[in-house]
């Protein structure tokens, strides 16, 4: 499969513990986490209320969608209890040059 890489934020726009929402053309919006020194990309939409993601919280590793409090693992997009059961798409996460970004594939999609 032929990936492309898609500039997200500049690191220093990211907030520990945050999740910020990022729109690129050809991606649907996504969520993008700082943990310490790590950074994550998940869909922004949560799976069961399609509530946006980035304006939930995030506890650790995991995001709290703020319609029903569903909660997913931003390092694999697993559906952590009810009434979430989907798990969100994630993405490969590259940093680079100061900036966050994303591999996607030809159609947007996602690559782990």
């Amino acid at each position: 499969m032929n990936t492309t890489l898609k500039r997200l934020i500049g690191i220093d726009q990211l907030e520990n513990g945050v999740a910020k929402k990022v729109c690129v053309a050809g991606v649907a919006p996504i969520a993008v986490y700082k943990c310490g020194d790590e950074y994550f990309a998940t869909q922004d939409k949560c799976t069961h209320a399609q509530a946006s993601l980035s304006e939930g919280w995030v506890e650790g590793f995991e995001v709290f969608c703020p319609v029903h409090d569903a909660r997913f693992d931003i390092r694999d997009g697993r559906a952590l209890c009810f009434p979430a059961t989907e798990p969100l798409a994630t993405y490969k996460v590259v940093l680079e040059g100061g900036y966050v970004s994303i591999e996607v594939g030809e159609a947007g999609d996602e690559v782990r």
